[in-house]
């Protein structure tokens, strides 16, 4: 194995609060790992209902955390910006569902299939096969 070993956090280290939900807030911290900054991403702009609002950020803020997949500002803001056409697409529901319970594969397939330009999917940002 070739590199140098990660840098471990100091004893009694406490990760920073990422995730910031109360009664007039939904927000989601994201760090960069390059320069020290951060970023905050408001959820309470998604037109969903509240619990979903929450159960997004809580997804949001596990994949933008040290172990997540989209760990700078920027791709974080990329996940947003997927997040933000799924949930426009459940808003134009005349039934949305309310909370994560009420969400079914077929909200996933109905917005997948509601393809922007060139036949892209627009809940994955890539042909799905299914469109």
């Amino acid at each position: 194995m070739s590199g140098r070993r990660a840098a471990l956090p100091t004893a009694g280290y406490q990760s920073p609060q990422r995730l910031f939900v109360d009664a007039g807030e939904c927000r989601v911290r994201v760090f960069s790992e390059r320069n020290g900054g951060w970023a905050d991403f408001d959820l309470t702009e998604l037109p969903v209902a509240r619990p979903l609002q929450e159960w997004f950020a809580a997804a949001m803020a596990a994949a933008s955390g040290p172990a997540g997949v989209r760990r700078t500002p920027q791709s974080a803001g990329d996940f947003l910006r997927v997040l933000r056409r799924f949930c426009a697409y459940l808003g134009s529901l005349s039934h949305p569902p309310l909370a994560p319970a009420g969400l079914l594969p077929v909200h996933l397939t109905g917005s997948c299939s509601s393809t922007g330009a060139g036949g892209r999917c627009r809940a994955r940002s890539a042909r799905c096969g299914r469109c």
